[in-house]
């Protein structure tokens, strides 16, 4: 291809000839900015390709085919006094036997881009040259936060980015590959990448270095940062969700209770009667407890018949409550209008998926519980030593009568199994009873009534390793099932939650199976799980559910006395369940 210099004010674009020989029709404008800024560091680094022809009104000039942007870039310069109107710009000319507007298309749809992985090795490049983030902005028209992206991108283990470059571009890639950059070293981006390396999701990645714990990072927000630096923690900066990394989560809460306590002590010294932190308050203070209409600036004579409440909202806000009357300091209520309309009843998924998903919970309380031999020990006991006609609020079910049901292998006799296990060490009785406690765990419900983690379910999930029991959750939950079977609005509330607002409200307007599609492919990743599927160390997107508290248990010596009786015939739950 010959090339010849032609001015720049001579040179028109492609679409402006008659016929086009352009074949970009949108996004003409789009990064030109940027483009402008790379010609005027590096020059022109590819010739326009152009064509003599005429516009629609018979005009004759010069038209680019290929290279309409670099043209209308280095018009914004001229806007910007970098180039001049008339400069030269090398320009290479279409063979007279070649159909330009033909030729034009080739090239834009044969182009292929840079893989992300490259570009930012790239730009790294750059950096450890010397060249600083700012000066890597100005030279490619890219914002200086962008920049900061874009190097720690590539300052990520050439073993991450020789795995991104070998996966299908996805929504959950990208993000998994933005997670490692909250590591404080390579070494823990590899550490981290071989643990998780067939469960590569961008959650459990930021769990992994201290981040995505949304509670953690509210508190942070609160206490401030140099705060938190000053006594001894670090941070490593999420530039990408703002999760950041937090080496001591227990730093962080210790100085969001000292605080706290400062202004409860504050609130004292300021004369209100009483004071105190909402977390130790008791169960539904905030809405039986009468309240008097004052705030900070209350009168003395409020302040000493009522005092404040302190705590820090999941927004991660100061929140004071003034004029609580307690309890003791009330009067009598007045009756309610018996005539007063009741609330609607809340809507819920419907009692065949609450099955379904709480079988899942117990399945993947089940695997967790058996990667923890001590807790499997102390459930293993205490699902033995519960009352019997109390397994229906306990998540571990072991029949130790003789005639319950047997967990074991009949064909081992009780000789043989109490032989072989004398014979082993602590650390293994400890993993066969955590496996067995592990088969005993049911905590499968027949409606929504309650959720799976209630109750005594609660403590066990409590205890467990919390990495062991979200990876199983996340294994067992049938998304595909869950949004089919989930009416629209609690599809819609998942995307909410998981993604955001706007992509809630665009596929709002999607048909169902659209819907299921969209959410299958887009929540999956995110570490959101349905509410049944919370357990009380969910730390995902979304609101943990309102754990209910069980009630003391009191023996009735007249309801009980049929279990001393030796004629009394008892039901097994299956026969139970038939008899329903």
């Amino acid at each position: 291809m010959t090339t010849r210099m032609i001015p720049l004010d001579q040179i028109r674009f492609g679409h402006e000839a008659d016929p086009p020989i352009n074949a970009r029709r949108v996004g003409r404008d789009d990064g030109i900015a940027e483009l402008a800024a790379s010609i005027g560091a590096h020059g022109l680094q590819t010739a326009l390709k152009v064509k003599e022809g005429h516009d629609a009104r018979g005009v004759v000039g010069i038209f680019v085919g290929i290279g309409n942007r670099r043209l209308a870039a280095m018009r914004l310069l001229v806007e910007q006094s970098q180039m001049a109107a008339d400069d030269p710009v090398e320009c290479g000319e279409f063979d007279a036997t070649v159909d330009a507007r033909e030729a034009a298309l080739a090239e834009q749809i044969n182009r292929a881009a840079l893989h992300p992985a490259d570009e930012y090795e790239e730009f790294r490049a750059l950096a450890d040259t010397g060249m600083s983030e700012k000066s890597i902005a100005s030279r490619f028209g890219r914002e200086p936060k962008h920049v900061a992206r874009m190097l720690a991108l590539g300052r990520l283990s050439p073993v991450i980015l020789d795995w991104w470059r070998g996966q299908e571009p996805s929504r959950n890639v990208t993000d998994a590959v933005k997670a490692f950059t909250l590591a404080p070293s390579i070494a823990e981006q590899e550490r981290v990448f071989k643990k998780l390396k067939n469960h590569l999701w961008g959650h459990d990645i930021r769990h992994e270095f201290g981040a995505g714990d949304r509670t953690i990072g509210k508190q942070l927000d609160f206490v401030g940062k140099d705060a938190y630096l000053a006594a001894g923690g670090t941070v490593v900066e999420d530039l990408f969700e703002g999760d950041h990394a937090v080496s001591d989560p227990a730093l962080v809460k210790k100085l969001v209770a000292e605080r706290l306590q400062a202004k409860v002590d504050e609130l004292l010294a300021d004369g209100w009667s009483w004071a105190a932190l909402a977390d130790d308050m008791p169960g539904g203070w905030s809405w039986s407890w009468e309240k008097l209409p004052v705030n900070k600036k209350a009168s003395k004579a409020d302040k000493a018949k009522a005092g404040a409440v302190v705590k820090l909202s999941d927004e991660g806000k100061l929140e004071i409550t003034y004029g609580v009357v307690k309890p003791a300091a009330q009067k009598p209520a007045a009756a309610k209008d018996s005539d007063e309309p009741k609330e609607k009843a809340a809507k819920t998924i419907s009692d065949a998926l609450h099955q379904r998903l709480s079988a899942q919970a117990t399945l993947a309380t089940r695997a967790a519980l058996k990667q923890e031999p001590r807790i499997g020990l102390v459930a293993l006991l205490a699902g033995f030593m519960a009352h019997r006609h109390l397994h229906t609020d306990s998540p571990v079910r072991v029949y130790h009568d003789g005639f319950g049901k047997r967990q074991g292998d009949d064909k081992v006799s009780f000789a043989e199994a109490f032989k072989r296990f004398s014979s082993m060490s602590d650390t293994e009785l400890f993993q066969i009873a955590a496996a067995c406690a592990g088969e005993a765990v049911h905590m499968e419900r027949g409606h929504n009534g309650r959720p799976p983690f209630d109750r005594d379910a609660s403590i066990l999930a409590t205890t467990i390793d919390a990495e062991h029991l979200t990876a199983a959750l996340h294994k067992t939950f049938d998304a595909e099932d869950y949004f089919s079977a989930a009416s629209k609005p609690f599809v819609i509330a998942a995307i909410r939650e998981a993604i955001n607002e706007d992509e809630a409200r665009k596929a709002d307007k999607l048909k169902k199976k659209e819907l299921v599609e969209f959410a299958v492919k887009n929540i999956v990743g995110t570490g959101w799980l349905p509410r049944e599927l919370r357990a009380p160390t969910y730390s995902g997107p979304g609101e943990m559910p309102a754990i209910a508290t069980a009630p003391p248990i009191e023996d009735d010596p007249d309801e009980n006395a049929h279990l001393d009786d030796p004629d009394f015939d008892e039901i097994d739950e299956e026969d139970e369940d038939e008899a329903a």
